[in-house]
């Protein structure tokens, strides 16, 4: 297999008639990450790109599929006909990270292994950035971030550890008002007056209080940025795509 630094190819296809690779990352001792770069078809090798991160009890691949609860593929689609890659990623415990034969019991992680879940994911995400800056393959200054739901989360801690994305999109994130740590996003926001966000509320969301994610816009010091509701459940509707496309267009 094809090798770049430590990323080594494990498979490569066509996706929507761009280049679908799925890559692993030697982790030492550990279980290897994998993770997917969506990229556009042409001659150009150095692309702007945007680090995708799904929701919980998701996974990476919810980034490829069309017209489904999150609309993940067609983000990704209008993203990479405009020129970006897309890096889509595994959080621990999810996707080809899960490291057991046993289903995963998602409300018990968060209540006895929430700390850990949380240090895993932001190694994995940490760890991926600098591979794919180091890598050769794509802009070490043009790229962003964009996540739905708890995808967020890790979004601002990133940005707030001087990780230089030109902006945030943050889809439906989750908000975690009443919770406490070094996580949750109000706790995250000291160095963010340079960032761009694109933050993106459902009014009838079943899981995140609309309230809430007024309260947590409020909170916001950057002075670009966006805030856009819809009428929809945390299944937000095909609008939004064109709102993300367009907003990543303008900034990264």
């Amino acid at each position: 297999m094809k090798r770049i630094f430590n990323m080594k190819i494990i498979e490569q296809k066509e996706w929507c008639t761009h280049q679908l690779t799925k890559w692993a990352i030697d982790n030492q001792a550990d279980h290897p990450i994998f993770f997917l770069t969506i990229t556009p078809s042409g001659e150009k090798k150095v692309h702007p790109w945007m680090l995708a991160v799904h929701g919980y009890t998701s996974n990476k691949e919810e980034w490829l599929e069309l017209d489904d609860y999150t609309k993940g593929g067609n983000t990704v689609k209008a993203l990479v006909d405009q020129g970006y890659a897309v890096v889509a990623v595994d959080m621990a415990a999810h996707g080809d990270n899960i490291q057991t034969e046993k289903p995963i019991d998602y409300d018990n992680l968060m209540n006895y292994g929430r700390k850990e879940f949380l240090d895993k994911t932001a190694e994995i995400l940490e760890k991926v950035i600098n591979v794919i800056l180091k890598s050769g393959k794509f802009d070490e200054e043009q790229y962003g971030y964009l996540s739905y739901s708890m995808g967020g989360i890790f979004g601002f801690w990133l940005a707030n550890r001087n990780i230089p994305f030109k902006t945030l999109v943050m889809c439906v994130p989750s908000v975690w008002k009443e919770y406490t740590g070094q996580y949750v996003p109000q706790n995250n926001l000291n160095n963010l007056g340079q960032q761009s966000i694109l933050f993106i509320a459902a009014q009838q969301d079943e899981h995140i209080p609309f309230t809430d994610s007024e309260w947590l816009y409020a909170l916001l010091p950057m002075t670009d940025k966006k805030f856009i509701s819809y009428s929809s459940g945390h299944s937000l509707p095909m609008d939004y795509i064109n709102e993300v496309a367009e907003w990543i267009k303008l900034r990264v």
